[in-house]
């Protein structure tokens, strides 16, 4: 979708701005403009042999569906969650369900450049925190604090576990959170793979928030 912004200098002494924003949802019924078309592929013909090159193999489909991965468990954010944990051999992996914008069901087979810049096209750094576990808590409590509205959110994680309850107060939902099997220590420090959008404290994650961008969790990486 886009978004078309007009904007009004306010009139009188006030110093602003008002503004009237509409959105433009771009869909099928929408007809291609052809000379658009044609800039496009001529501008993309050279990438295409590039984005088909293999980078892997799944023999599992990967569910990247935004009805899942924005108030489920799923098997792909498990992998991502998996790999940023494994790489900077962390305690634990936590990524906004956001993060995954595919919005479908990766088959079995070979994994090509294109599917990973599908599903992550955005340029966000994997970073590494040293977090207390009540930040952990915290992040996931904010997690869950949406649904069931499908809010990206929502965590995907790696050597975390956790249990919420839908019917209980947004802030108060988690039932159960535990790292590499044992349950949260709110006052031990933790080392966390996560993304910079959450380091940021994007989306409500301000326990992640790190000191450089004025709160109080020290960065590693």
């Amino acid at each position: 979708e886009l978004s078309y912004i007009e904007a009004f200098r306010k009139s009188g002494t006030g110093a602003g701005w008002d503004f009237n924003i509409i959105r433009r949802d771009v869909v099928r019924s929408i007809p291609e403009d052809p000379e658009t078309v044609a800039m496009v592929d001529r501008l993309t013909c050279s990438l295409k042999a590039k984005l088909e090159k293999p980078v892997g193999y799944t023999v599992s489909p990967l569910d990247g569906r935004f009805s899942t991965v924005r108030q489920r468990e799923s098997n792909l954010g498990n992998f991502v969650c998996d790999l940023m944990r494994y790489y900077y051999a962390a305690d634990c992996a936590m990524m906004a369900g956001g993060t995954i914008r595919g919005d479908q069901i990766y088959p079995a087979g070979i994994i090509r450049l294109k599917d990973l810049l599908n599903c992550f096209p955005f340029e966000d750094p994997v970073v590494l925190l040293r977090v207390r576990g009540q930040a952990l808590l915290d992040a996931l409590e904010n997690g869950v604090s949406q649904l069931p509205a499908l809010e990206g959110r929502f965590t995907q994680v790696s050597n975390i576990a956790f249990g919420f309850k839908l019917d209980a107060p947004s802030g108060a939902r988690i039932t159960f959170a535990r790292v590499g099997g044992k349950p949260i220590d709110l006052e031990r420090e933790y080392t966390l793979a996560t993304r910079g959008y959450m380091s940021r404290g994007k989306d409500g994650f301000s326990s992640l928030l790190v000191k450089s961008e004025g709160g109080e969790v020290e960065e590693l990486v």
